[in-house]
């Protein structure tokens, strides 16, 4: 969790785009971002935003899962 408190699930390669990466890795990167939400009760209310290229504001395209938990 950052000091901003934002909670960031990164996948561990690089993808520029959500539809470039497998299947498999989306799934596993949800599925890790829905396990670390219910970890915090905070996090449970907020969203669970994706990410990726310019529709997510970015210069550097990448990947990530976001959600606030304060």
């Amino acid at each position: 969790v950052s000091q901003s408190g934002q909670l960031l699930v990164v996948p561990k390669k690089h993808y520029a785009h959500w539809f470039k990466m497998p299947l498999e890795t989306q799934l596993e990167l949800l599925q890790h971002g829905m396990e670390l939400r219910k970890e915090n009760s905070l996090a449970q209310k907020k969203p669970l935003e994706l990410h990726c290229g310019s529709a997510g504001f970015q210069t550097v395209f990448h990947t990530h899962l976001r959600t606030n938990v304060y």
